[in-house]
């Protein structure tokens, strides 16, 4: 496969230094993650609302068309059907986690990770000495190579001023469309660099 050919050769071409040659480029596909926290915190009350409307609906005491006209006389009704909306979008919000958008590009010089976030930035790792590829056990098929600071997580020693290890996260090719590929340019490069560690 011709790698610039494909729709994202233009961006990489950008980001390449003079005399490096790409040799795999792909994107994260979506992962759905369930978080088992907020599963456990809007179930129970989506389970409680839906049989209480449930229930009201198969004795006729339910009508969808006059709770929109005289909202006042079901007060219960709208605050369960409300609570339902609710915790949907809660599950939705905080059970279901969509990766943001990313970009993956090995060379012979550089493993890179374009993320687009709410500040898009490049992050990027060079072959030696000092890089070390992790393996994750989920989710499978991804190799981190870097680590990222998360702001909002940030905590300083007031006797050191060093960042609390849990405020960073790892970064890398998190479940690629391609990893195949991608573990063949990994091979290609671990063998022409012994020294970076796996």
């Amino acid at each position: 496969m011709n790698l610039y050919s494909t729709p994202d050769a233009r961006f990489w071409q950008t980001k390449l230094n003079p005399n490096e040659t790409l040799l795999w480029i792909d994107r994260s596909q979506l992962t759905v993650v369930l978080a088992w926290p907020a599963i456990v915190a809007a179930t129970p009350a989506m389970m409680y609302a839906g049989r209480y409307l449930y229930k009201q609906y198969t004795k006729g005491e339910l009508p969808l068309h006059e709770i929109i006209s005289d909202w006042q006389t079901y007060s219960v009704e709208v605050t369960m059907i409300a609570g339902l909306v609710y915790c949907f979008f809660y599950l939705f919000r905080f059970g279901i986690l969509f990766p943001g958008e990313e970009k993956y590009a090995i060379t012979d010089q550089r493993l890179m990770v374009w993320r687009k976030t709410k500040t898009p930035r490049l992050i990027e790792k060079e072959f030696g000495p000092s890089l070390e590829l992790v393996r994750p056990r989920w989710p499978r098929k991804s190799v981190m190579f870097a680590q990222d600071a998360l702001a909002y997580r940030e905590k300083r020693n007031p006797f050191s001023q060093a960042l609390d290890p849990k405020s960073f996260r790892r970064i890398g090719f998190v479940n690629p469309r391609n990893p195949e590929e991608m573990e063949q340019a990994l091979t290609h490069l671990l063998q022409s660099h012994p020294q970076s560690r796996i």
